[in-house]
């Protein structure tokens, strides 16, 4: 009776594993007859699931999201596959749909454009493939662009490359690559004004934009400014920055712009907050239409009051944020770290966990920073034992992670657990060839015989 259980055992794990290929099986067709479709929002989808199994079709999905200008999504998924992925099996699947499908220029197409983003795969050149899917995809705009794009890798930004993304530009004008493109080309040839209103353009044009559109529009037009700040994080120091900055005629030049979509005023006032720069954002958005219990600006003013080291308004600004739950997962994040090296670790507690309910499921990069904040700051308010719980979901997203693997060591340290502590000691130094990490951590660990 024992060995008839294990029979009928062996049958349903091998018809579970039929089951599974089967599935697999027909999502990957799936997705690659919404390649040739054109279908990429599909295929995107599709594709994100399919990575789960395979990961190199992380990879496939990112450049699906690319192409339907979901720029988030395609960092996302690219960083799936960079940590997951093998650039051999990656290149056997595209090498296997090329045989499979030899008249496809949709399957050509993605070949020509990953083999322009991603050389180091050697699937060739990607003009040729390109050339290739043309002469089938006339009305194609993603061809023209990858095209000229091609020109633009190569240090060509001649009339070829221009045609190009201009006939990409017809074909679709909601592409705003292509505008960034020209605007790079033209700029290249010493016409900065019409680079600046391919931008502009671009912007009134496109639903989804790409953050390099802001920081190319501030490029064209800013110059050196040094400020002196004293920020909240600083560690209470002073210190002198360079930072980039606008003249009042070009300010004002995008408050008018913009003035129907003050978005983009918030975006272009972001970037000087990065930058360390609060006075240019505070002047980009004094005197404009700026609802001002928008989300997005209140964590910009947190930001500004931030590099002014004006820490009751922070705080204020930090409840007010919380209390709305519509920033988005990355902001807050950013804004948990701020509070951490402020020290106030309950505030950015608060932000990491905020950060973790709305986090995409799927961006292991960002699961793995906020679980291992998540730990630190419980660390330092010497919470041990939820401080290691913490770390070690973060270890799930990437098991070598630095960082993290040394402050479990210390946490366990902490709780006395030396066994514990050397075995994460021991793994920081199995993945570590920085000589100042090997010194710092084989201190701990002598600390440990004492």
């Amino acid at each position: 009776m024992q060995n008839n259980k294990y029979y009928w055992g062996l049958i349903i794990f091998f018809l579970l594993m039929t089951i599974s290929s089967l599935v697999i099986g027909s999502s990957t067709e799936e997705f690659w007859t919404a390649i040739k479709n054109e279908d990429y929002q599909k295929a995107a989808e599709v594709g994100k699931i399919i990575g789960k199994t395979i990961p190199e079709y992380y990879y496939l999905a990112g450049i699906c999201f690319q192409n339907i200008s979901c720029y988030e999504e395609y960092a996302v998924y690219r960083n799936n596959y960079l940590q997951l992925g093998n650039p051999i099996k990656l290149r056997e699947i595209l090498l296997e749909q090329e045989i499979q499908n030899p008249d496809s220029p949709q399957i050509l197409l993605l070949k020509g454009i990953i083999a322009e983003l991603y050389p180091e795969l050697g699937l060739g050149i990607s003009k040729e493939f390109l050339e290739q899917a043309k002469s089938q995809l006339e009305a194609n705009p993603y061809v023209f662009n990858y095209l000229g794009f091609h020109e633009m890798n190569n240090s060509n930004y001649s009339e070829v490359a221009r045609k190009h993304i201009e006939q990409a530009i017809i074909l679709k004008p909601d592409l705003p690559e292509a505008y960034n493109n020209l605007a790079v080309i033209l700029n290249y040839n010493q016409q900065p004004e019409k680079a600046l209103n391919m931008l502009f353009i671009s912007l009134k044009k496109c639903p989804n934009n790409p953050v390099n559109i802001y920081y190319n529009i501030i490029g064209l037009k800013a110059f050196e400014v040094v400020l002196v700040i004293s920020p909240c994080d600083g560690g209470g120091g002073t210190y002198s920055i360079s930072t980039p900055g606008l003249d009042v005629a070009f300010r004002e030049r995008l408050k008018q712009e913009f003035k129907d979509t003050p978005i983009h005023l918030l975006k272009l006032a972001e970037c000087f907050v990065k930058w360390n720069n609060p006075k240019e954002a505070e002047a980009l958005l004094e005197g404009a239409h700026i609802d001002q219990n928008s989300i997005l600006n209140k964590y910009i003013n947190f930001r500004i009051q931030n590099l002014y080291g004006n820490y009751d308004e922070m705080v204020v600004l930090a409840q007010e944020i919380l209390a709305s739950k519509d920033l988005d997962y990355q902001r807050l994040f950013e804004c948990g770290n701020i509070l951490f090296h402020m020290e106030e670790f309950d505030l950015a507690n608060a932000f990491y966990e905020a950060s973790l309910t709305n986090v995409n499921p799927d961006d292991f990069l960002y699961l793995l920073k906020i679980y291992s904040n998540l730990g630190a700051s419980n660390y330092c308010l010497q919470d041990e034992e939820t401080a290691i719980l913490y770390f070690e979901k973060a270890l799930n997203y990437n098991p070598s992670d630095l960082i993290t693997l040394e402050n479990l060591g210390l946490a366990y340290r902490n709780k006395g657990d030396k066994v514990k502590a050397r075995e994460y000691f021991i793994k920081v130094l199995e993945y570590t060839d920085d000589s100042r990490t090997q010194e710092r951590v084989n201190i701990y660990l002598e600390q440990l015989d004492d």
